[in-house]
């Protein structure tokens, strides 16, 4: 999904764009409200497994170092594994931030949809939302992971020419 820029200061209501089909139910849960300052994408990946094995995964708010590597440590500050959850995450050192504080938003095991926000931590990712996905594929063998997320976008510092310390 290309980056959503808005004249006229006017919130807008962005569709998911991907080059594959999904489900209308499964584009529903991709459909965002985009305010001038932020900035959405949405990227989708297909793996060949079955839809309750890749979900055994993905839905495991607890660990989700299993399945995004740049995570070198994540513990459960609060709550089991449910609405209102809140995770700490540490990222390697290669990475722009330190960690990141998440709250775990949705977690429906019926129709395969999981969200979190990051509400806190060293890093610059401000008022990130963030959704995920499960369909069966096309080929009804393996599963699609669509993810989207909303996040502001940072100020310009237009004092500092680009590229200076």
């Amino acid at each position: 999904m290309a980056p959503r820029v808005h004249s006229r200061g006017v919130a807008r209501q962005v569709p998911l764009s991907l080059p594959i089909a999904v489900p209308y139910d499964v584009a529903l849960r991709h459909l965002r409200t985009v305010k001038p300052n932020q900035f959405t994408s949405a990227h989708y990946r297909e793996i060949d497994a079955p839809i309750t094995t890749v979900w055994s995964i993905l839905r495991c708010f607890d660990s989700p170092g299993e399945y995004k590597p740049f995570i070198q440590f994540c513990h459960l500050a609060s709550g089991n594994v449910e609405v209102g959850s809140i995770r700490h995450l540490v990222v390697h050192r290669n990475l722009p931030g330190k960690d990141s504080i998440e709250r775990l938003d949705i977690l429906d095991d019926n129709a395969y949809v999981t969200g979190f926000s990051i509400i806190g931590g060293a890093n610059n990712l401000k008022n990130y939302r963030s959704v995920t996905t499960l369909h069966t594929a096309a080929n009804s063998e393996g599963t699609v992971v669509v993810e989207s997320y909303v996040i502001d976008v940072p100020p310009v510092d237009h004092r500092r020419p680009a590229g200076s310390s």
